[in-house]
């Protein structure tokens, strides 16, 4: 059996999608509680940051599964854990789309607070291309 880089890269993106949604999330907070509005009809804020408090903190505690996919895929184990955890790491694409639109509508935000904002946003891409090569190369873990 020829071993090839594919659980490697695989690895290596989960650990990079691992560690950069923390700073997603913290990022995307930031956000909403920046655009906070005030209510017209009532003259108070809305609770946009509570809202979304529930959805970030689950996303928050499986932040560590694509740390763990990938340590396990760089050393070829357990095929099934890093396929699992690539699958987690899905998840997260999703949540990207509402912190889009919240940095679209607040024009206070600085262009270079916009231009690390879309850096760390593209990180829960990196899930796609990792499943793909975990899924390709199951021959090669043990």
């Amino acid at each position: 059996m020829t071993q090839t880089c594919k659980p490697k890269a695989a690895g290596i993106l989960l650990i990079i999608v691992g560690a950069g949604i923390p700073a997603f999330i913290l990022l995307a907070m930031i956000l909403v509680f920046l655009r906070s509005e005030i209510d017209p009809l009532t003259g108070e804020k809305t609770d946009t940051g509570v809202i979304l408090f529930g959805s970030v903190l689950l996303l928050f505690a499986l932040w560590i599964l694509p740390i763990i996919g990938g340590n396990k895929a760089i050393k070829r184990k357990r095929w099934n854990l890093c396929l699992w955890t690539s699958i987690i790491s899905l998840i997260y694409i999703p949540a990207i789309i509402p912190a889009f639109g919240i940095l679209a509508i607040n024009s206070s935000i600085s262009l270079t607070s916009t231009f690390i904002y879309y850096v760390v946003a593209v990180i829960p891409l990196l899930a796609i291309p990792a499943l793909v090569l975990i899924a390709s190369s199951k021959q090669e873990f043990e």
